[in-house]
Parts: C-alpha cells; structure tokens; sequence
C-alpha cells in the first residue's frame, strides 16, 4: 500500500531494560539448567562472585541432565510441574512437602566430576578498584510466596555468624524500593528466590496465601470452608483487593491517602486493605491483603500472571540499590536438584565469613545414582498451554525459565499496530478498476461517530456503515466475508483521553457494573433513575470485567460449548462476558451489558479503563492493514469539531473516486474567528486537578501521541 504520512507524530514502542548486565546462560526445556545472576561491588575478577566455577559447571550439568530426562518423557497432553517447594509464608514453615525436605538434609557436599562444554554462565559483576571498607551487615532473603525463602533463610542462620533476614523494604514477599534507614548503603548481600511460573502460579492456586479471595468460598471464612479454584477462573481473576470501614474513612481526603500508616509500609494507593483493622486473618494463609501495581496509580493486576511479571522486575531491581553490596538470584529448582553449594560460596565470598555448615545436598546425585528424574505434580496441558501463551515469556528469560509447550510469541500474536514499525495517519490503495463498496466509521464510545456516520451518509452515494467485523465500537479483526480485499474506506474517530474517560465515568454505555446503583434494576426504567456516577476515582480504578450469567455457565460446562459458543458480536468465549445475549441484561439509556476482554483468547479483563483504551487504540489503527482496507482515515473528534470537515470531505472524495453532494460543516473556529471571540480554539470540560494528574501519570501517552494527543500538564 501507498502510505500518506500526515501532520500527527508517530512514535514506535521503546525498550524496557532495567536489570545491570545480567547474562543468561543456555535454557534448559521448561528451565532446567542453571540460571544465576550475581551482582557484587567490590568483587575480584576471579569467578566474578564465584559463579564461574567447577562447582557450578557441575550443578548446572547435573540439572540439565535430570531436565533433559523428565521432559524427554512428557505426554502429549500433560506436563509435569515441581510443586514440591516453600508452601510456608509467614508462620507456615513445617509446610515443606516430603521431598523438599529430602533435598535439605545437611551432609557433606558430594563433589562429581562433570564434564561441560558451556559457555554462557551467568557470572555478572560491577566491579570497583577497591575492596569495600565496612563489613556486610546483614543477607537478605526476598522471594514470592512457594519459592523456597524459609528453607533458605533457616538454613543460612544456621551457617553463618551474621544476621539473616527476610525484610528489605519490607517483607519478603512483597515489592520492594530503597530503604537506607533499614538497608545502609553498601550493608546487605541480598538472594532473591524464583520459582518455575508453571509450578508457581499452581502452587498459589492451591494455597493462594494472602489472596482469600481466590478461593471458592463454602460457608464461613475458615480454613475448612474453602476450596481451591479451577485453574482457568483462578488466572483469569483479577488481584484485586477489597477495602474495608477504615479504609473508607481514610479515602474521604487526599490528607488521609497520602498520610495513611499502611500494612507492610505501603502507601494507600499500592495495596488493599491499608489498616490491619480491614484484613481478616485465614488460618494457613495469613492475613489478607492484595499489592496493586507498583506506581500509586491504585490499579490492581488483571491476572496473576501479571502481578509475577511487576515481581520479578521489582525483585531483580533490589540490585542495583545503594544498600545492596552482593544480590543473587537463584531459582528453587537449581537448589532442590543440585544442592546449595554454590549458593554458600557466593555467600562466602560476598560477606567475607567462612560458613560453619557444609552446604545440602540436592536430589539429582541420589536420583543420578538409581536412575531417577525430578518428580512433578500433573498439570493440565490447557493450563500449560495458556501459561505458554500469555506468560511474559522475555521477563521469564531473565531468571531462565522458558516455554515447557513451544508455539507463537506473544509478538506474533499481537495486533500489527502493537509492532515496532510507525502506525500510519492514513493508508491509501492506488486506483484499481475495482470500486469502493463501503465507507465503514468505527470509534469508542462517546467519540463522534453518530455525528460523522449520518453526515457521511448525506454526503455520498454509497453505503455507509458502522460495522467492520463486529459494531464500531468493539475490538476489529480480519474479515473477508464481510469486507472483500481493497472494498472500504475505513474512518477511525478518536477523542481526548480525558474528556473520553470522563464521558464515559458520566454515560458507561453497556458497562453497567461501572455505575453506582441505588435500587434494584427494572427493565423498563432509565439508568439514571437507579443509579448515579461513579466516582473519578474509583471509576478509573474499578477493573473492566463482566460476570457471566447462567447460561454461560452452562456453555462452560458442556464438553466442546465454549469452543462451538456463538457470542454476541461474533466474539469467542474467551473475549467478552457475557457470551450469551440472555445473560446481558438490557439498561435505558447505556444499551446492552457487555465488557470485552483482552484481545487474545486469555479471558482477562482489564485493570482499568485506561488499559481498555489502550488496547482499542492499538487495535482500531491496526485496521488500516487489514486486506479488506482500501483507505484508512484516523480523525480526532476535537479537530472536526473545532475546524470543520473539510480535510474530511477531500480525503474521503480522495479516497472513493466520488463528488460529494454536500458541503463541509464549518467548525468552531471559524465562526469564533469571524465573531472575533477570544476563546481558546480547543475547550475542555473543567475537570478535578487530581484527575488529570493521575491521567498524566497512567495513561499510555507513547500510544496516545500515535493519534496526536499528548498530556496537559
């Protein structure tokens, strides 16, 4: 296609790189294979903190080894994942299964002669001239729930003569910043835990520490009321918590939120509940509590895929904080296979202390020795299936963990507007013999599109529509059927971020659970009359998902329903709740209840609104390379508005090969001009200071600049 680039500046998606030099060493299946990153300042050149030694040569071929075998015998259908490991949080820590505690017996360290050829050992190091002067004060144990942290920390207090702790920032589970008054600078070796996202994310399936409400809830709230959910519902779920009374009273002034005494020194916006007073208690998991992504925005995670993903990052990060002398990060797989002994070298090294303590011994020299491989628990081959689609795969990379099931990157499943090349302003087929056959409008809601669609409609000589693959408003895929190849021209409407969140906050046409209600629901009654706008606030932080309704609950349980489902809109299953146009119930004045989902087949919502626009943008402007676009045509509500469709008018005569039969409208600006008005020629809607900020903050502007808008502030 010929591409008119225009007046709007596109920029294309920047890397995130975050982590100080880590190396990832060869991928074992499923991560088997050694995978360590070390960090120390101050360290010698010989075996920068001690990684690249025979040691670990010989750990990493024992474990390859035993990896290699297990997968080599996986079936088809099921992979076996370790979900032996650290089921201890908090008080919990005789909750280590059998075989676990097998690997942690303390015995002479076995030394085996083990021949390798690899070349690319994590051995990582920032250097200094010379050696620190202060002693290291403290090691520190971080690490996510079910990842080995309370054997490891119970095991160096007894080893070395210094004190071993599982408190950065924090407690060990939780995200972490730089604390110098807890962690001075240059005072802390730190260790952080991983575990395989497979084993990890079943493990919180089963024991969801924390999180209570990602259980199946029988009667009351003990620990012989509940039971864990399906995997599907448990991914799907967002992590988001529940605010009690005194959170309530708290959220009533900016004064309170900001000066709020958190759990776990958290502020008011990064976690739910803030006061203890709020957070129940579960016998064997704790008390309750849900992190929030980590930047004040009060937005929770729309999986628990997600939530991993901010972890990892957060929890590799701790590296590079002023109190951080040493930080290793070791997987719970390497150390329950192979032993600890090249985790107490590092140790002895980094903290200058001999241990007093001969390092475990892991499974694979007894299991080498009688032939046998790692055990795992049976998973599902869906559930490894959607793990393999739609778990961060690179952010797994940097830990060495990689897909058990093979199969499409993420990056091939995204929209082509998602790519790194430049989204085009406007996509134009040269002239072929064939004509145009349609002009098609899609836009979100409140975006124009009414006004546009009926004044296209006068204009030309031809059918206008507002369908593409499904209603103007929705998410857009390839459809030949109804859009042959080169037969419309596409008009993609968009608004201002924040008028548009606000217009919606006042009339969520089809998201009716994004309105507060005051009366039961009628039929026949307009929605105003029942309920009232949310909240800025709690609009923009509200998650963007919908219930299911009996019959969907029926389709799922049926063997073959969800993949034969036929859903409103022609979405799958997995893209919208609710499937069914007998679960939507119908509202005055907002339309039929629906929420799409992300578009991906993975049945999750969205954490915000912000999150759903996003996506829609991306979407929207990807229809300029579907192969049934002749032209595509991005306009801003605001510059038709304001200056008139005369731009429009041209491109779509242009665009069509036709004359049209009416005039452009004449814009605001014009007539403000010739009346000599002194207004600005762009008025916004007087909206809360708190409310721009916070959208200046979290709205995508690298994707909102792509359709020339950009913050205010």
């Amino acid at each position: 296609m010929l591409r008119a680039v225009g007046l709007l500046v596109f920029f294309s998606a920047l890397s995130l790189g975050f982590y100080r030099e880590t190396h990832v060493a060869e991928e074992g299946v499923g991560g088997g294979g050694s995978n360590i990153s070390s960090f120390i300042r101050g360290g010698s050149d010989s075996g920068a903190g001690g990684l690249a030694t025979e040691m670990q040569l010989e750990a990493s071929a024992v474990t390859e080894k035993i990896h290699a075998a297990h997968y080599a015998n996986r079936s088809e259908e099921q992979v076996k994942g370790d979900v032996t490991g650290d089921k201890a949080d908090d008080n919990d820590a005789e909750a280590n299964d059998t075989e676990l505690d097998e690997a942690a017996i303390i015995a002479p360290l076995i030394e085996e002669s083990v021949s390798t050829d690899r070349e690319n050992l994590i051995s990582n190091s920032n250097e200094e001239d010379k050696e620190l002067a202060n002693p290291v004060e403290q090691i520190i144990l971080l690490g996510e729930r079910h990842s080995g942290t309370d054997l490891i920390a119970d095991h160096l207090g007894e080893c070395f003569d210094i004190k071993v702790a599982n408190t950065y920032k924090r407690y060990k589970h939780w995200f972490q910043e730089e604390d110098l008054t807890r962690v001075p600078e240059n005072s802390a070796v730190v260790v952080a835990m991983f575990r395989d996202p497979y084993d990890w994310v079943e493990a919180m399936r089963v024991e969801p520490h924390h999180a209570h409400d990602h259980l199946r809830w029988l009667r009351s709230k003990t620990n012989l009321s509940s039971r864990p959910l399906e995997w599907k519902e448990f991914v799907t779920k967002p992590w988001i918590g529940r605010r009690g009374s005194m959170d309530s009273v708290t959220s009533r002034t900016n004064r309170g939120m900001n000066n709020a005494q958190c759990m776990d020194s958290y502020s008011f916006y990064d976690a739910a509940p803030c006061s203890v007073n709020d957070s129940s208690i579960v016998e064997g998991l704790g008390e309750y509590k849900y992190e929030y992504r980590h930047d004040r925005s009060e937005r929770g995670f729309s999986s628990i895929i997600d939530l991993r993903r901010e972890k990892v990052l957060n929890h590799l990060s701790v590296a590079n904080f002023r109190g951080t002398r040493a930080f290793f990060s070791f997987r719970f797989e390497d150390m329950n296979v192979s032993g600890m002994s090249t985790l107490m070298k590092n140790l002895e090294e980094a903290t200058g202390i001999k241990a007093r303590c001969n390092a475990t011994v892991g499974m694979a020299p007894h299991r080498l020795a009688q032939q046998n491989i790692t055990k795992h628990g049976e998973l599902t081959g869906d559930y490894i299936k959607w793990m393999d689609r739609f778990v961060d795969w690179e952010v797994e990379s940097q830990i060495g963990y990689s897909r058990r099931g093979g199969g499409d990157t993420l990056q091939n499943k995204m929209p082509e507007a998602r790519q790194d090349d430049p989204t085009p302003t406007a996509v134009i087929e040269p002239p072929t013999a064939k004509p145009v056959e349609q002009i098609i409008l899609l836009g979100e809601r409140h975006s124009g599109t009414n006004w546009i669609t009926d004044y296209l409609t006068k204009c030309f000589d031809i059918k206008v529509t507002n369908i593409y693959t499904r209603y103007k408003h929705w998410f857009q895929e390839e459809d030949l059927t109804r859009v042959p190849e080169n037969s419309a021209v596409v008009v993609a409407m968009f608004r201002d971020p924040y008028n548009w969140v606000e217009a919606m906050r006042v009339e969520p046409h089809h998201a009716h659970d994004h309105i507060r209600w005051l009366r039961p629901y009628t039929k026949d009654t307009i929605w105003q009359k029942m309920a009232i706008p949310l909240e800025w606030k709690e609009f923009v932080t509200k998650p963007w998902i919908g219930r299911r309704g009996s019959m969907d609950k029926n389709t799922s349980e049926i063997p073959g329903g969800i993949e034969s489902a036929e859903c409103m809109d022609l979405y799958s299953f997995y893209d919208a709740a609710p499937c069914s146009k007998y679960d939507s119930p119908y509202l005055q004045g907002l339309g039929e209840y629906k929420y799409e989902y992300q578009h991906d087949g993975s049945e999750r919502g969205f954490s915000s609104i912000i999150d759903l626009r996003r996506e829609k943008v991306l979407n929207h402007l990807s229809v300029a390379n579907f192969r049934g676009t002749r032209a595509f045509l991005p306009y801003r509500f605001e510059d038709l508005n304001e200056n008139g469709t005369g731009v429009l008018i041209k491109s779509m005569e242009e665009a069509t090969g036709m004359k049209a039969r009416c005039n452009a409208t004449v814009g605001k600006a014009p007539r403000r001009r010739r009346l000599d008005v002194k207004k600005a020629i762009t008025q916004h809607r007087e909206l809360p200071k708190d409310f721009i900020k916070w959208m200046d903050r979290f709205v995508d502007w690298e994707v909102e600049s792509r359709i020339g808008y950009f913050k205010r502030e």
